[in-house]
C-alpha cells in the first residue's frame, strides 16, 4: 500500500514538473508589458533599492543579485 501511494506521488510530481516550462512561459507572456514599463523606468538609474520583509526577504535578495549580474548597477 505504501509503495502505491509513493508511486502516485512521484507520478503527480513528474507531471507537475513537466508542466513547469509552459507555466513559466505563460507567466512571462502575461507580464511582458509590466516588465517593459519597469525596465524603462529603471533604465536611467545608477542605484536600485530592493526591499523585502518576511517571506519576501529572500526574493528581494535574489532580485538585487540579478540586477547586479545583468546591469552592473548598485542594488
Amino acid at each position: 500500500m505504501r509503495n502505491e501511494k509513493r508511486d502516485l506521488l512521484f507520478k503527480k510530481l513528474r507531471e507537475d514538473l513537466l508542466e513547469l516550462p509552459d507555466c513559466i512561459e505563460k507567466t512571462i507572456r502575461q507580464n511582458m508589458d509590466v516588465s517593459k514599463t519597469l525596465a524603462e523606468k529603471l533604465a536611467g538609474h545608477s542605484h536600485i533599492f530592493c526591499l523585502g520583509r518576511g517571506l519576501l526577504f529572500p526574493i528581494a535578495l535574489e532580485a538585487a543579485l540579478k540586477i547586479k549580474e545583468i546591469s552592473y548597477i548598485h542594488a
